[in-house]
């Protein structure tokens, strides 16, 4: 998604203005809230696209990384993944 359609999905009129104006604290939080959760789960769709195998076969290929360091990586690396999974299904 480019600038142009983030700006039409998400457009900030005069009338929409206005009504963000009388929010009070709670009802702003909530709105801020939302808006921080839809960009969230957009990034997550976007990243899936590398897994931990793919890392792995990238770190053996590198010069100066044997299997013991690509292997002490991926033990770091993996729960990372299982995280973004697991807040992915919510």
């Amino acid at each position: 998604m480019n600038n142009k359609q983030l700006t039409k999905k998400v457009e900030l009129n005069r009338k929409r203005y206005r009504e963000l104006k009388k929010l009070d604290h709670n009802q702003m939080q909530n709105f801020i809230s939302n808006i921080y959760l839809e960009g969230y789960r957009e990034g997550l769709k976007g990243s899936s696209s590398v897994r931990p195998e793919d890392i792995y076969t990238v770190l053996i290929a590198t010069k100066g990384i044997g299997e013991g360091k690509a292997q002490a990586a991926m033990e770091k690396i993996t729960p990372l993944f299982e995280v973004l999974q697991g807040n992915e299904k919510e």
